[in-house]
C-alpha cells in the first residue's frame, strides 16, 4: 500500500513554498505543493501553499526544514563580525 500524502508546512506564496520543495529535494526528500494555483490566484491566507511529502518522509522533512530555519535563527541573533 502506498504512502498517504501528508501536508507538513504551509506557505503564504508559491515562492517560498518552491525554495522549502527543493531544500527538501537536496535531501532526497520527495514532495509536493498544494493549493499553488488557487493560493496564487486568490490568495488564502499564511499558509495557502501546502507542502506534502509522503507520509514516511514527514518526519524526515520537518526536520529538514526545522533545521534550516533554526540555522536562519542562529544567523540572525549572531552576526558574523567583518
Amino acid at each position: 500500500m502506498a504512502d498517504r500524502l501528508v501536508t507538513i508546512a504551509g506557505f503564504p506564496n508559491a515562492m517560498l513554498a518552491h525554495m522549502a520543495k527543493l531544500r527538501l529535494e537536496e535531501e532526497g526528500i520527495v514532495s509536493f505543493l498544494a493549493d499553488e494555483f488557487g493560493a496564487t490566484m486568490v490568495p488564502l491566507g499564511v499558509e495557502g501553499v501546502k507542502l506534502q511529502v509522503r507520509e514516511s518522509d514527514a518526519e524526515a522533512a520537518r526536520a529538514v526544514l526545522e533545521g534550516d530555519a533554526a540555522d536562519r535563527d542562529d544567523a540572525t541573533e549572531h552576526p558574523e563580525e567583518p
